[in-house]
């Protein structure tokens, strides 16, 4: 099943898996489409640095866990990778 275009958060014509997980959180009637404001809240939340704090509570979670590796995905956006204990 395709992801509805709602999901498209940069315009291009394409749903990524980032965009989905991103979008999803913010379609909190779960119908899986973004109505418009949905949208607009996850745009402001973005253009605010929603992301980055999201990726901070992330990293924050697994250190606490045991240890983490960061890298850079091609599209250079930082990947974290759990490392077992």
């Amino acid at each position: 099943m395709r992801p509805s275009s709602s999901y498209d958060l940069n315009g291009d014509g394409y749903v990524s898996q980032q965009e989905f997980k991103i979008a999803n959180k913010f379609d909190k009637d779960k119908d899986g489409i973004l109505n418009e404001l949905e949208k607009s809240k996850c745009l402001e939340a973005l253009k605010q640095g929603w992301e980055a704090q999201e990726l901070r509570k992330l990293e924050s979670k697994i250190s606490r866990k045991g240890g983490m590796m960061k890298s850079r995905d091609t599209s250079n956006r930082v990947c974290i990778t759990e490392m077992s204990p």
